[in-house]
């Protein structure tokens, strides 16, 4: 196993819009599209939610990262491709 590249991006938005039932309106995509931008052209192979809110967006995070193939299970990463 080698190293592995490790980046996280803060989304303190998110609680609240999750708060407010907010998770799949254009709110939530356009707040969430500002977040992860910066990964939409990346190689990300994996993203981990770190918030027990999180995977409320995960509708509209596959909308926001949809240049990558995304598998979600509850409390692990999201998986985002193969990188080679």
């Amino acid at each position: 196993m080698g190293y592995q590249k490790v980046s996280s991006e803060a989304c303190p938005l998110l609680v609240p819009l999750a708060e407010e039932g907010w998770t799949d309106n254009q709110v939530a995509r356009d707040t969430l599209d500002i977040y992860l931008e910066r990964f939409e052209e990346s190689d990300i192979d994996s993203l981990i939610l770190g918030c027990t809110h999180y995977p409320l967006f995960k509708k509209s995070i596959r909308q926001a990262l949809s240049n990558k193939q995304i598998r979600h299970h509850r409390f692990r990463p999201i998986h985002c491709g193969h990188v080679s």
